[in-house]
């Protein structure tokens, strides 16, 4: 009998150790889920601008940043750095996505950006608006890429981080939200102008001699040769790129410094100038150079040109009038 009784008992202890290995077996990971998206950009079309043509080639420039947070995102929810990418043509453009998850798009377009954006030789890549993260705290050029670079290490597009009015056409947007559905989705990002546009005219007796200098503050100089034309125009980006992006009548004021210089080395200043630039404005700065009396040099500045009309103001004797003008 104590043999039996002895014989349960080592059949109980292996029950009891085959079935305690049994819950410490670790699960099988489950592998991620992915669905493939299809990303295409609406660019300028709140405005009437005509879509960008596909020409053999294209020197426009889009940068993507993608952002991803666990789905579904709270009201506080930190979004993740997941893909980036620069491209010349966004035609066919896809990305893989996980499921569980909710991204956020962040788009930023310039026009002709293969000739109006900073070009490195040393890695074939791009700087601002479209530099990328090598560290928390450093970044470098963005060469071109055919797809998407998956990494926690992206693009800073939002540009707060700018300290400089680049002399470009950009566009930006969002898509903020985004929940990946099946595969062959499609994932549309709106693009607004976040740029100004400025055109100097020279007039009067002196406007034919010399060179205008226009030295607007934390921007590329612009030179006006007088003995070849009276106008010069050029456009800038602002720095906060979603900040302009958010606010439909977004303006910022920047001093202006115009000054004459001539062949002899001298040089005949004119002034420094408050003007506030408003996005998807042209600012028409017309520069009077008849001196007349006590009269000095006078300056008018307008808003109007190829962007819808905005404001009047004028500048005369050190004074800065407003006046309200009937816009389209």
């Amino acid at each position: 009998m104590k043999r039996f009784f002895l014989l349960l008992a080592v059949v109980g202890m292996l029950f009891t150790a085959c079935s305690e290995a049994g819950t410490n077996e670790q699960p099988t990971p489950t592998e991620p889920e992915y669905v493939t998206v299809s990303l295409g950009l609406n660019v300028g079309l709140d405005y009437g601008y005509e879509p960008l043509s596909r020409a053999e080639e294209n020197n426009d420039l889009y940068g993507i940043q993608v952002y991803s947070t666990p789905y579904p995102a709270t009201e506080n929810a930190e979004w993740t750095k997941y893909a980036y990418g620069l491209f010349d043509n966004t035609d066919n453009l896809t990305i893989k996505l996980i499921r569980g998850y909710e991204y956020k798009f962040v788009a930023s377009m310039v026009k002709d950006g293969k000739n109006k954006v900073y070009h490195s030789s040393y890695n074939d890549g791009y700087g601002s608006p479209f530099e990328h993260q090598t560290s928390s705290s450093t970044s470098t050029t963005t060469p071109l890429s055919t797809s998407f670079i998956y990494s926690q290490l992206g693009l800073r597009l939002e540009r707060n981080y700018i300290s400089d009015y680049l002399n470009v056409d950009n566009y930006y947007g969002e898509l903020e939200g985004y929940i990946p559905g099946d595969n062959d989705s499609k994932a549309i990002i709106e693009l607004k102008r976040i740029s100004f546009g400025v055109k100097y005219i020279a007039k009067g007796d002196f406007a034919e001699n010399g060179t205008l200098e226009i030295l607007m503050n934390r921007a590329p100089q612009l030179n006006l040769n007088l003995a070849e034309s009276n106008e010069v125009s050029e456009i800038y980006t602002f720095m906060h790129a979603r900040d302009a992006w958010l606010d439909e009548n977004y303006t910022e004021t920047i001093s202006v410094v115009l000054r004459i210089a001539y062949s002899d080395g001298t040089t005949a200043p004119l002034g420094t100038h408050d003007i506030t630039f408003k996005r998807n404005i042209t600012t028409i700065v017309n520069v009077d150079l008849t001196v007349s009396g006590d009269s000095g040099v006078g300056f008018e500045v307008t808003d109007g040109g190829e962007m819808p009309e905005g404001d009047e103001i004028t500048i005369k004797d050190g004074e800065i009038v407003d006046t309200e003008i009937e816009t389209n």
